[in-house]
């Protein structure tokens, strides 16, 4: 299985309906060029970027106000909250990283460690933290095509 990346996973949730009504906006040259560059950048069509970026600028405008069928999107203060949380694990699983290389090298020369035991709950107890963080954010945060 691969790994799609962050972005992928907590783009804005679809209702799995397709859309079938067209909307027109007019735009300058230059604007146009904008948009699609910035599209690009986010490996989006012309379409979803705008529709993506029409209903960033509505929920925040309209808040909780949005109607049945519009799904929530995460707040820029939880998704900030959540980049330094997972900088703070990633500097945890580093840090026991590091230990289990020290218990490794100790194992390898016919020693084992005192710490062993607590280190591996440990490592054990990070990665059932990460696994309910990321299903916790995915689950919240899926999408269509």
């Amino acid at each position: 299985m691969s790994r799609r990346p962050l972005s992928e996973i907590l783009y804005r949730p679809r209702s799995g309906t397709k859309r079938d009504i067209q909307l027109t906006a007019s735009a300058e040259f230059a604007e146009r060029e904008f948009i699609d560059v910035a599209a690009r950048a986010a490996k989006r069509s012309r379409s979803a970027f705008l529709m993506d970026a029409a209903l960033t600028f509505a929920h925040a405008y309209l808040g909780n106000q949005r109607p049945d069928g519009i799904p929530a999107l995460p707040s820029p203060q939880a998704l900030q909250e959540l980049t330094l949380l997972c900088g703070k694990l990633l500097r945890e699983i580093h840090r026991v990283g590091v230990n289990l290389n020290q218990i490794a090298r100790a194992i390898n020369t016919g020693a084992q460690p005192d710490s062993t035991d607590d280190v591996l709950a440990e490592v054990h107890g990070l990665a059932r933290a990460g696994r309910l963080a990321l299903e916790h954010v995915v689950s919240g945060c899926r999408h269509g095509a």
